[in-house]
């Protein structure tokens, strides 16, 4: 049993960490590269990309943490020193990784409908459907390179991701600039070809990876190739399911918080947009370190060592996001929302005003979340990833929701309901988890026969 304090904990969860968060950080600048160009265009473009984008957010985020469980896996095995084994863990998350890739090119190929069924106005729908054209050919090179991140991050290489995505990320601004607004003689394709430099940006991304990991030794005798393993598939699918499923409901929280806003006021959506935006990025430090901490957990587990001390020092990097984002949504709401929309627009003094509240609600949500989160990724790391989904479901898809609808739909509180509805879903899973980590941690001492101190 090894224990580390707190400052060495610290240390070696940066060390891990940084790379995943300025990894996310990137990717989420890819997406705000893409919204940028979005509402250069103009507000109905960036509101059809935004409807799209979390739409499509709820599928690939479901199919990406699906795939984490390959890391988990990978961890747990690297911690239990079973080496043998890691080829066929990678091989058959390959094969899970290209059904899943099947799977979300057929639900987005049915988006353009859904959004007509639930009262979406057509201009929304013509311009998210041209996106969704240029786009739809990246997914699954999303989530091929979601295999390759998550596989090498469990084998502590944490720094290959960041670079192809440090690289991918001036390739996707340019792209965008090129097929999106043209040059020279070539006119531009407009929201279609912002779509289709995310698809070249996102196959690019797995090229690269891929050949960072053939050439790194301690990676590149993993990757073989094995028959199916079907039985070895379901495993991945019993772990990876809750754990996507976890996410994608929280995700979907968001998308119908974007639908209802939608529905009620364009301008408030596109000031939803941009806010969740820029609280998604900031949150991909909160992301990033937790994974790492989730990976570390999941090997602590193999090595039946105690997890406590891997799990306090999230503290002082998710304190550290909020603190952040206070500072800047309070200080510089005007700036942020020029970022997207400009001065010039008509729709920019309503777009700042209903975004000024949005941010308030944000760092409510967000610090209340903060708790949610360390809690989920604790749990996944030592793979009770069932009763999370099911917490997430309950809390923050159905009475989120619901809660949100009544107070938008049926009360005063207008667009302001949403964000009251999401904030009250986040405290209620909150609190369940707490209580889940206590009754999981308490079983894991016994199994380890490990006596920990308060």
């Amino acid at each position: 049993m090894k224990r580390y304090n707190f400052l060495t904990n610290l240390k070696i969860g940066w060390q891990i960490g940084y790379p995943m968060i300025f990894a996310m950080l990137a990717t989420m600048g890819i997406i705000v590269v893409d919204n940028i160009m979005l509402g250069r265009l103009g507000a109905k473009e960036l509101a059809a990309g935004a409807l799209l984008n979390e739409a499509l957010f709820v599928i690939t985020f479901f199919c990406n943490f699906t795939l984490f469980a390959v890391g988990i896996n990978t961890a747990k095995l690297k911690g239990e020193k079973k080496y043998n084994k890691i080829s066929h863990e990678f091989s058959q998350g390959l094969y899970l990784a290209i059904f899943l890739a099947v799977f979300v090119i057929m639900i987005a190929l049915l988006l353009p409908n859904f959004f007509m069924s639930i009262g979406q106005k057509k201009t929304i729908i013509d311009l998210s459907t041209n996106y969704l054209l240029g786009h739809i050919l990246g997914l699954p090179a999303i989530l091929l390179f979601a295999l390759c991140r998550h596989f090498s991050n469990a084998l502590f290489k944490t720094r290959l991701a960041f670079k192809t995505i440090a690289i991918a990320l001036p390739l996707d601004a340019f792209l965008n600039y090129i097929l999106g607004y043209g040059i020279g003689n070539f006119e531009g394709w407009g929201i279609f070809g912002i779509g289709l430099a995310s698809t070249l940006t996102n196959w690019f991304t797995v090229w690269y990876i891929y050949q960072y990991m053939k050439n790194d030794h301690h990676i590149f005798p993993y990757l073989k190739l094995h028959r199916i393993d079907i039985a070895k598939i379901k495993e991945l699918l019993k772990i990876g399911i809750p754990i996507g499923g976890a996410k994608a409901l929280e995700i979907f929280m968001f998308f119908m918080a974007t639908m209802m806003i939608g529905l009620l006021n364009t301008s408030a959506l596109a000031a939803h947009t941009i806010v969740t935006y820029y609280g998604a990025t900031m949150f991909c430090i909160m992301g990033g370190y937790a994974q790492g901490t989730s990976i570390r957990i999941s090997e602590a587990s193999g090595k039946k060592d105690d997890i406590i001390p891997i799990f306090l020092t999230n503290i002082v990097p998710f304190l550290s996001v909020v603190i952040m984002l206070t500072i800047l949504f309070l200080g510089f709401p005007s700036f942020l929302v020029n970022v997207y929309i400009d001065y010039e627009n008509p729709y920019f003094d309503e777009i700042l005003s209903f975004a000024k509240i949005f941010f308030i609600f944000y760092l409510f949500y967000l610090s209340i979340d903060m708790i949610h989160f360390l809690f989920y990724i604790s749990l996944n790391g030592l793979k009770d990833t069932f009763f999370p989904m099911v917490t997430n479901m309950i809390f923050l898809s159905i009475v989120a929701t619901i809660t949100g609808y009544f107070l938008a739909f049926y009360t005063e509180y207008d667009v302001y309901g949403v964000w009251i509805g999401l904030i009250t879903g986040v405290f209620l899973a909150s609190i369940v988890l707490i209580l889940r980590f206590l009754y999981i941690h308490k079983k894991y001492n016994k199994l380890c026969k490990v006596k920990v101190s308060d």
